[in-house]
């Protein structure tokens, strides 16, 4: 697949820059006035903190309905398999957990 000569890209609403797993999951169910569906996007065993699973296993303790997917890299194919992932889960929020090539992605 070509990528395209141009590409776009929508900044969030908000951008919630933190630290901390019990502070990261308390703050996910303030962005929503209602139960909602997350999505958690990280870059699983290839963190050495393996912080975005951390996240996700402490939300699903707190009660929070939390889905995730796992950004393989930061290549057009991990790009579009992140979009496929979203379109399939439709979640009410994309938390994205790590930095480097999750922001790539």
């Amino acid at each position: 697949m070509r990528s395209p000569a141009l590409r776009s890209l929508r900044i969030p609403r908000l951008l919630r820059i933190g630290q901390g797993v019990p502070a990261t999951v308390a703050s996910l169910a303030e962005l929503t006035e209602r139960p909602a569906r997350y999505l958690a996007i990280h870059s699983g065993t290839a963190s050495a903190t393996g912080y975005g699973a951390r996240v996700v296993s402490e939300a699903h303790r707190a009660g929070l309905d939390v889905q995730e997917l796992v950004a393989a890299g930061n290549s057009d194919e991990s790009v579009h398999a992140v979009v496929a992932g979203i379109a399939s889960v439709r979640p009410d929020v994309v938390v994205g957990v790590g930095g480097g090539r999750l922001l790539d992605v």
